[in-house]
């Protein structure tokens, strides 16, 4: 499915390349303030397409509790081989492609996400093999400190023991939600991340928190460098 038969997907397409027409309600941007790493004051004005241009090797979700001290969950993407999943369009700033990311959960109990968890998501580049360790940027880290997916808290906090399970969840949730990590003023990769909502939501022991969304899509962002 690409861009051009797929209207969600040229709606979160419009929002990281600022394109008009965008349902408001689709996407939350959820790090605009994450400046690329390599647009410090020695880069050159193209330097920092250069680093981001690389192919992507893998990104590293982790996902913690509001504190940010307890791991809940943790992911890997990775660039999806069918080159149909590709689309690249024209910015200010030059081309950029969207790569569709394929999902394996690491580590976690069950697939429900904590609907206020904050994200770290860590971007590495392959390496060129006539690259040294100590001169190349081959991380991008950006981060978010609260999904805020829809949830209802309980007056009481769930059983210490048991998992609150089968939970209805309201008609009124939509049925995708979609987060935004970067965008492109900041000369940053982007990072969208699509929140498909479960057929029943649970509450974890001990939690007071309704879940009732899981992680199903992601699409990362960068600029492309012809040479």
């Amino acid at each position: 499915v690409t861009d051009s038969n797929d209207g969600e997907l040229r709606r979160i397409a419009a929002e990281v390349y600022g394109g008009a027409g965008m349902e408001d309600d689709i996407m939350t941007n959820a790090a605009a303030d994450h400046a690329s790493p390599f647009a410090g004051p020695s880069s050159t004005g193209e330097d920092w397409k250069e680093e981001l241009s690389k192919p992507i090797e893998v990104v590293r979700l982790t996902m913690k509790d509001a504190t940010g001290d307890t791991p809940l969950a943790s992911f890997e993407l990775i660039p999806e081989q069918n080159g149909a999943a590709t689309a690249t369009t024209d910015t200010p700033l030059g081309t950029f492609r969207r790569l569709k990311m394929s999902i394996s959960q690491i580590d976690g109990d069950g697939d429900s996400i904590f609907p206020r968890a904050s994200v770290v998501a860590c971007i590495r580049f392959q390496k060129e093999p006539s690259t040294s360790h100590s001169c190349s940027n081959n991380e991008v880290e950006l981060c978010v400190d609260s999904l805020q997916l829809p949830t209802i808290e309980n007056d009481i906090v769930s059983d210490n023991t048991h998992d609150e399970v089968g939970k209805v969840l309201p008609e009124n949730w939509p049925m995708k939600e979609w987060r935004q990590i970067g965008d492109l003023e900041g000369k940053s990769v982007v990072l969208q991340l699509g929140f498909k909502r479960l057929p029943r939501g649970m509450v974890p022991a001990g939690c007071t928190l309704l879940r009732g969304y899981t992680l199903s899509q992601a699409f990362l962002s960068q600029p492309c460098v012809t040479n």
